[in-house]
């Protein structure tokens, strides 16, 4: 249209030149010929111009109603045809990023889904343990001493899962409330790895796991302290909760050029490969692991979080033999 508005007044010149030889200079009719076309010329050149301006305002107006629509309805994708020009490639990217935007707010629905089915199940789930435990307190008020201990042991399984279950909705509302803010420090990864596994001692004990820790060297790490023992210790509680009584979790230390990398491995049901970066997606969880308690996300906060500090965590496993977690942390520079 810019294009438009130069030649037509590049033509009204030419005409106001060839106007002025005809009325006040000699006339000829190779100058008046040329006069008439270079009048119809600035005629049609008007007309054109014109009719592009009614074209834009149409094409604005299309386009205007198009992201109304979208902002009305963020479900839906609305298209309609454009001329091959400007305007039809702008409502192209607008078509484009509207599907992005209905991609992610379905994703952010399912996501919602999801959470609310889990608190739900989690809420229903604490019923049972609290009404157990209220059982067994009103039994224990009357009973002999011996009696007593018989019901403080049908407790423990009942505090046991009741631990779980709120361990879940806190983690929940992590994940919700995107409450990871990482501010890291230079801290030892050693002291670290201890305090993760004097946090999964109990239940190693429970199922004679002996956790074996190889590592001799000091070593230092710039990280979040409080975020990163969340980190190892859903690791080493998988680890736990997926191998078998009386066998052996081994904590290695191994040297990389750029990451200090730390081997946690297992010998319980293992990992398919076909799942080895599923299993770090949130609420996933494998056909295999469905038989154990969990809600699918203690593996996704441990990535989050690495990956938060400049590191990531790998998997290597065997089918029924055990898996292999690298916590790979970034070198201090």
């Amino acid at each position: 249209m810019g294009k438009s508005k130069g030649i037509l007044k590049t033509l009204m010149v030419f005409n106001f030149i060839l106007l002025y030889g005809v009325v006040l200079q000699s006339y000829t009719p190779l100058k008046y010929m040329l006069l008439v076309l270079i009048t119809l010329s600035i005629i049609g050149f008007s007309l054109y111009d014109i009719q592009q301006k009614k074209s834009f305002e149409k094409s604005l107006e299309q386009i205007t109603d198009k992201i109304i629509q979208m902002k009305n309805h963020p479900n839906e994708i609305f298209r309609s045809a454009l001329e091959d020009n400007t305007f039809s490639r702008l409502q192209f990217e607008i078509n484009a990023f509207s599907e992005q935007l209905k991609d992610l707010y379905e994703k952010e629905q399912q996501s919602k889904k999801q959470i609310v089915a889990l608190i739900g199940n989690i809420s229903h789930q604490i019923r049972t343990p609290l009404s157990n435990l209220e059982i067994y307190f009103e039994l224990a008020a009357n009973a002999s001493q011996d009696e007593i201990q018989v019901y403080m042991k049908k407790m423990n399984p009942q505090l046991r899962k009741l631990e779980f279950l709120i361990e879940s909705l806190i983690k929940l509302s992590k994940l919700e409330t995107g409450a990871i803010q990482i501010q890291p420090e230079n801290t030892s990864l050693n002291a670290l790895l201890l305090e993760a596994i004097n946090m999964v001692h109990l239940k190693a004990l429970e199922k004679n796991i002996d956790i074996q820790y190889l590592i001799t060297e000091n070593l230092h790490g710039l990280v979040d302290p409080k975020w990163t023992i969340e980190a190892i210790f859903n690791i080493l509680d998988n680890a736990v909760k997926y191998s078998p009584k009386d066998s052996t979790i081994v904590i290695q230390r191994e040297s990389r050029e750029m990451y200090e990398s730390i081997r946690i491995t297992d010998f319980g049901i293992g990992i398919p490969k076909e799942d080895y970066h599923k299993i770090f997606k949130r609420f996933y969880r494998s056909e295999k692991s469905k038989n154990y308690t969990g809600v699918g996300i203690g593996l996704y906060l441990a990535q989050e979080i690495f990956l938060k500090q400049r590191g990531f965590i790998t998997v290597k496993s065997s089918l029924n033999k055990g898996s292999t977690f690298y916590l790979n942390f970034k070198k201090i520079e």
